[in-house]
């Protein structure tokens, strides 16, 4: 568990389509910008195959130029999609270069400690199974960012949440959900010390 005066580290993988990163930085920034401390690390990761469609040549001077470039790509689309963030919310912009997507995020978890690691569903060559595969072997949650299907507002409770005060309501034949009420304080403590009495 992450202390609370610790920053919160967050990787976020980014591939090569614009829509989908801004997806994905969208997403990011809900989730993290209420955390008082938070670090997200924006991992863009290039396979062999697209170094060397990049590097044609095959010099180090053409390879670090599209190093260069993926990197201002990354923070141009940041500074178009977010504008100005909170100053509690730092960010790091990392290219690399690795045979396999996956497991360079998952390397990438794991050197910054990360407590979340995020990725589009939709992202490069690797769509179908990178979410998959992250989620099976990453060190820590994985959140796949989705394009949204869902309707923007709730449909309403069939049945009103109850009144303070009012008695706990059962599921019936009309309502599908079961509106909670917390319990006492009291009865909290000895659910915790026994929670099989508590039955």
């Amino acid at each position: 568990m992450t202390r609370t005066n610790e920053p919160l580290h967050v990787v976020v993988g980014l591939g090569h389509d614009d829509s989908t990163d801004v997806e994905t930085l969208l997403e990011s920034y809900r989730l993290t910008s209420r955390f008082p401390s938070c670090v997200l690390h924006l991992v863009h990761v290039i396979t062999p195959d697209e170094s060397e469609q990049m590097d044609a040549d095959s010099t180090l001077e053409r390879l670090d130029m599209g190093l260069v470039q993926e990197r201002d790509r990354i923070d141009d689309l940041v500074r178009r999609t977010l504008g100005a963030y909170p100053a509690s919310l730092e960010m790091h912009v990392d290219v690399e270069i690795a045979r396999h997507r996956h497991r360079a995020l998952e390397q990438a978890a794991r050197r910054h400690a990360a407590t979340l690691l995020i990725v589009h569903a939709h992202d490069g060559e690797e769509s179908e199974t990178l979410p998959s595969t992250l989620i099976a072997h990453a060190p820590c949650s994985v959140l796949v960012v989705r394009p949204r299907s869902t309707p923007t507002h709730a449909e309403p409770l069939l049945e009103p949440a109850p009144e303070p005060g009012e008695p706990i309501r059962t599921q019936n034949a009309v309502s599908r959900t079961h509106v909670l009420v917390p319990s006492e304080p009291r009865d909290r403590k000895r659910h915790l010390d026994d929670p099989m009495g508590a039955l």
